[in-house]
């Protein structure tokens, strides 16, 4: 169990850096289009960092890893399944899942910052109820 313990550490640590490196939710209307698509991808980063701890629970739980071109939305769904993550943060989840898909599938040159705005805002709180909900499973 120690190394999953530092497995998740090693994440929650990039995760950190990340947070540490979004711009201030007030301030991404005035960023330039390449900034706001850096901001994008700091979001999806945080995001797959979840699905990486996602990963690597339900595989220490001897859990199987969703496969098939549904298994963001299958990761996520096995995880509130199995209590890895309360309901409050599974809601958060869901709308950064949304986004996710949005970056991955999109266009960088139709980012909203106003969109943006409240996952933005709302990522510091994300992120310490998923490491608070996820540490309880180790």
């Amino acid at each position: 169990m120690s190394d999953l313990k530092e497995a998740l550490q090693v994440e929650f640590d990039l995760v950190e850096q990340t947070l540490a490196a979004l711009p201030a939710p007030e301030d991404l209307e005035s960023l330039t289009l390449l900034e706001l698509s850096g901001a994008a991808a700091f979001l999806q980063n945080i995001y797959n960092a979840f699905e990486n701890i996602f990963k690597r629970l339900a595989l220490a739980k001897g859990l199987k890893i969703p496969t098939g071109p549904s298994w963001h939305k299958d990761i996520l769904q096995l995880a509130i399944d199995n209590g890895f993550i309360s309901e409050p943060t599974a809601g958060s989840l869901i709308a950064l899942l949304g986004f996710r898909h949005f970056v991955s599938h999109g266009y960088a040159v139709t980012l909203d910052a106003e969109q943006m705005e409240p996952l933005v805002r709302s990522m510091s709180a994300t992120c310490a109820a998923f490491k608070r909900d996820i540490l309880r499973q180790v």
